[in-house]
């Protein structure tokens, strides 16, 4: 009889459906709605930031420790969305592989780009210019930043 008692029981527990209970609350501050029917953590975008493709970038040594002064100019380019830019006179390493990132704020009509020259395999410090191409600008009057130097550019 005591077999049967135990058996059942262990029956019983075998039969029982386990339900999830936890349920997990969208924890960002943001008022955005969500068109899925999950209740997690939402990853944000910035519809205001703006990733723009960077061109046709390279850059010139003007050699070791010239002092040529800093001076970013940017045009308009003859394609659409586009500007050209000449950042001249920027101290770097002589010979380093070339990154450069851009992102435009829309609320802000500012456009930040970031350099990366890293991976200098030579040993001194030179003055570079470099020259590349934003593209994906919408149209209006924009600034640019390029390591703290700025000019301004009308996207027609």
């Amino acid at each position: 009889m005591m077999r049967f008692v135990l058996v059942m029981l262990l029956l019983g527990a075998c039969d029982k459906e386990e339900t999830e209970t936890t349920a997990e609350a969208d924890t960002d501050t943001d008022t955005d709605t969500d068109t899925d029917s999950d209740t997690d953590t939402d990853t944000d975008t910035d519809p205001t930031q703006i990733t723009l493709s960077v061109t046709d970038a390279r850059y010139e040594c003007e050699g070791l420790d010239t002092a040529a002064p800093d001076s970013l100019t940017v045009e308009a380019g003859s394609a659409s969305g586009t500007a050209s830019v000449e950042h001249l006179g920027v101290q770097t390493g002589c010979c380093p592989s070339l990154d450069i990132s851009a992102v435009a704020d829309a609320k802000t009509s500012e456009v930040t780009v970031s350099y990366n020259l890293d991976k200098d395999p030579c040993d001194c410090i030179c003055t570079i210019d470099l020259f590349y191409t934003l593209n994906d600008l919408p149209s209006g009057a924009w600034t640019v930043d390029a390591s703290g130097s700025q000019a301004t550019v009308t996207i027609p």
